[in-house]
């Protein structure tokens, strides 16, 4: 017999029982068998991710590839179009030499720029001193041969006048009076 499905209503077909029979037809998983289906797909997930890199470099190199012919392309439309001016060797080398001290001088405010950095963002000499009255110099300077012999006879002069004084005060501190 066969009933029209309308909405909200249930079909039943003659040959199905119940929800008791559909227990026991399902397989049981356990965890053994999710594993062995995880050790199947590592193969097929390592080949898909090995497939999807070696795409992804031959991408680049073809990008790559296509960037170098459409620079030569533009480079032969430049030279092929009517208003092209050609150049003499020596206006090359004139404009090499600009290019050069250009590049020169953007490398030394480069360097400027560093500096500035380093000496702003470290800060270490900070870190070690204050500085608290300004800062004074001397400068010291060696002896000439006339400044050192003057300097020896000088110290040999009173070192003589010293011993001299010495011997005086003694002899007259130790003399004894005569009587007589």
């Amino acid at each position: 017999m066969t009933q029209t499905a309308r909405p909200g209503a249930t079909t039943t077909r003659p040959g199905t029982t119940g929800a008791s029979e559909v227990q026991t037809l399902s397989p049981q998983i356990d965890s053994t068998f999710i594993d062995r289906i995880v050790e199947m797909s590592a193969a097929n997930t390592t080949f898909r991710q090995e497939l999807t890199t070696a795409l992804v470099r031959a991408t680049v190199a073809a990008v790559a590839a296509e960037e170098r012919a459409a620079y030569y392309l533009r480079l032969l439309a430049t030279l092929r179009s009517p208003g092209n001016v050609q150049l003499t060797p020596a206006e090359v080398d004139a404009r090499l030499e600009d290019i050069v001290s250009q590049g020169k001088e953007l490398t030394r405010q480069f360097n400027e720029l560093y500096e500035e950095f380093s000496r702003v963002s470290l800060r270490a000499a900070a870190a070690m001193y204050q500085t608290d009255k300004p800062v004074t110099t001397e400068v010291a300077r060696n002896f000439t041969l006339r400044e050192l012999l003057i300097l020896v006879i000088g110290a040999f002069m009173a070192s003589l006048l010293l011993a001299f004084g010495y011997f005086v005060i003694r002899d007259r501190l130790t003399e004894v009076p005569q009587k007589g």
